[in-house]
């Protein structure tokens, strides 16, 4: 919560943030809990919708999450719920984009290459970024609606399918080399 209060103080309405997570979570009476680095019981898990409220605090229009655990398709229901009719006209005019790795109520899966130190949906997301046919319009840049659409476009793993919810303006987020 320290974090989200420094970057509240700095960021301006044009700027963009990425809040990016990759723990273990879990699902209970409605809310996503986050694993802490230090996690060892339910107590030190870190509230999804708190930060996630906290967050809205950052004047940054442009907004995207991408959660990396367990059960984070909980997050969508948080994020449906927290918006009304007047901030979803305020996230038309800006963007809100949430990537979560799973269903509510399903399981998330490490990458099967050993050679990869991440989970299954963070390992897609980084080659999806590389992969030059990611960028559609080929305008050298890859958008998070551009990354969205092909990460919809199949399953992370046999058994984990993303969540991926894309409102108002795009965002780009990487330069084609």
């Amino acid at each position: 919560m320290q974090a989200v209060s420094d970057i509240a103080k700095q960021a301006n309405p044009e700027d963009s943030i990425v809040f990016y997570v990759s723990t273990h979570g879990r699902a209970r009476e409605g809310k996503l809990l986050l694993a802490a680095q230090d996690s060892t019981n339910l107590e030190k898990f870190i509230d999804f919708e708190q930060t996630f409220k906290a967050i809205q605090s950052i004047r940054a229009f442009n907004q995207v999450f991408i959660v990396d655990a367990c059960e984070s398709g909980q997050a969508n229901d948080i994020v449906s719920s927290v918006y009304d009719a007047k901030a979803s006209v305020l996230a038309k005019t800006a963007g809100i984009h949430m990537l979560l790795a799973t269903t509510k109520g399903t399981s998330a899966f490490e990458s099967q290459d050993p050679n990869v130190k991440n989970g299954a949906f963070t390992a897609k997301i980084l080659s999806t970024l590389k992969d030059k046919a990611t960028d559609k319009d080929k305008d050298g840049r890859i958008s998070v609606i551009e990354l969205s659409d092909k990460l919809k476009e199949g399953s992370v793993s046999t058994a984990q399918y993303p969540v991926i919810q894309n409102v108002g303006r795009d965002v780009q987020i990487r330069v084609v080399n």
